[in-house]
């Protein structure tokens, strides 16, 4: 895992100098952040929560370093979290989103095909509501959809959370069609 290993971080830093990518795309681990995970630690060794926390902290602050030297080179990134993770109050995603260029939108996944991919509920909507941060406003208008809540959602746990995880053919679709930054993400 890039997070656990200063190695793999020193080659992924290096790409974003190397091959200078119009965008970044950041999706940091998110189990240390869950909203349910935040209230189940309380019921958790300390110490085992506390080192889980630190790793998460270190790949946070990995990823927003890679975003601010995107930004400081006139390129673009894009961060990507549930909605409801407590990663968006951490000091680093919070000192972000107070750069006048980054913008953070919220999208739920249901409306960009996410869906149960097995049993009986096959194909059962997945609200999955996530939080998208980016200084290109353009793809952000594209990743903000919202639920009309015309339909019902399955219950996200066990398999089917675990295979949410895994974007959406037209959530990825979304992100690919956004290829050129409009004039005013340039201002």
């Amino acid at each position: 895992c890039i997070r656990d290993r200063p190695t793999k971080r020193a080659r992924a830093r290096a790409m974003p100098l190397e091959d200078r990518p119009l965008f970044l795309i950041g999706s940091p681990a998110c189990a240390a952040w869950c909203s349910w995970r935040a209230l189940n630690d309380t019921k958790r060794d300390p110490e085992v929560v506390r080192r889980e926390r630190v790793r998460a902290m270190v790949h946070l602050k990995f990823v927003e370093s890679l975003y601010r030297e995107q930004m400081e080179n006139g390129r673009y990134f894009l961060h990507e979290h549930p909605g409801w993770a407590t990663s968006w109050a951490a000091s680093l995603t919070a000192g972000l989103m107070e750069d006048e260029r980054v913008k953070r939108v919220r999208a739920d996944q249901c409306m960009y095909g996410a869906k149960v991919q097995f049993g009986s509920s096959l194909g059962t909507p997945i609200l999955k509501p996530t939080g998208f941060m980016s200084n290109g406003h353009a793809l952000l208008e594209s990743l903000a959809e919202r639920c009309s809540r015309k339909h019902g959602h399955a219950v996200v746990s066990g398999r089917i959370a675990r295979d949410a995880a895994r974007y959406p053919d037209g959530l990825c679709r979304a992100c690919l069609l956004y290829t050129s930054p409009s004039p005013r993400d340039r201002g």
